[in-house]
């Protein structure tokens, strides 16, 4: 088993999870509207090449060795599972669902991480980090305005709801397969080699939407959608693979459960939408989550 001790400070890491969190709650808002003009294969083709050009820059300045045969099939297979599968079924599941259901679906990622973990060996966490995933996920339940979907909800989302299933799945196991792999490679050259290899599959998925593609007909809208994606697709998952390396894989996927909070306090703020009693419990009990599992035993 790869052991996490017990971080008892607030850390740089946990500085940074919180800014992508930040990020990632107007992500789901900026991937609808880019995809309102783009199919969702070219979609992701593009911000992907985006981000590997950005990472791959980076690296090279830096001079990163490469990885040694076995080391590279592992990297490979973290970009099959983390950037091919989960992707393919992300952006799927998210331009066939609501932005509602979607957060409900991805905060369910701690409990699989969890539950792969124990499985695997890899990591544990105490009683308390269970009762944190737990609240966390409660308060989520709260956070999000079921009523609102009415009949949006049904025949015409199951797809992209199941979809969002399966992306959380082949989520989680990313998360916690990059735990050993990073003991003996650094966050950016796993991070680099996995977007990078990742892009050439979904590129040549993307062959036949991108030969239809009228690049002409993108708005400015669907350019700062596909680069403001794009530039948080290479940091993000930079930041992510940090986490997992200094924090452990539990304690990195439980902050995901702040991005609905965040993108309600936004639409609050920003779209003067109401904010119900309901909803802030259900905020604070996500805090008390985010904080009984990040400061969990190992």
């Amino acid at each position: 088993m790869v052991t996490v001790s017990k971080s008892k400070s607030f850390s740089s890491v946990d500085l940074l999870l919180i800014v992508v969190m930040l990020l990632w709650g107007l992500n789901y808002t900026v991937i609808k509207v880019g995809l309102e003009q783009v199919d969702p294969f070219a979609f992701n083709a593009i911000r992907f090449s985006l981000a590997s050009a950005i990472l791959i820059i980076i690296s090279l300045a830096k001079k990163s060795r490469r990885p040694s045969g076995r080391m590279f099939m592992n990297l490979l297979a973290l970009a099959i599972i983390g950037n091919v599968f989960y992707q393919i079924a992300f952006i799927l599941g998210i331009d066939r669902s609501l932005a509602g259901i979607a957060s409900l679906v991805i905060a369910s990622q701690p409990v699989f991480v969890m539950i792969l973990n124990l499985i695997l060996r890899i990591e544990s966490v105490d009683f308390r980090g269970w009762v944190g995933i737990v609240l966390s996920f409660v308060g989520i339940l709260l956070l999000i305005n079921i009523e609102s979907f009415g009949g949006a909800m049904g025949s015409s989302t199951l797809s992209g709801d199941v979809l969002l299933v399966i992306a959380t799945i082949f989520w989680s196991i990313y998360t916690v397969l990059a735990k050993p792999v990073l003991a003996s490679v650094n966050t950016l050259d796993l991070t680099t080699y996995t977007i990078a290899l990742g892009t050439v599959f979904l590129t040549v998925i993307a062959i036949p939407s991108l030969s239809k593609l009228n690049v002409g007909s993108i708005s400015w809208d669907g350019w700062i959608a596909i680069v403001y994606t794009g530039v948080l697709l290479a940091f993000s998952y930079v930041i992510w693979n940090l986490g997992i390396k200094k924090i452990g894989s539990t304690r990195t996927s439980i902050y995901y459960n702040l991005t609905p909070v965040i993108a309600i306090l936004f639409a609050w703020q920003i779209l003067g939408e109401q904010l119900l009693p309901r909803q802030l419990f259900g905020g604070a009990l996500v805090l008390v989550g985010v904080y009984l599992t990040r400061f969990s035993k190992r």
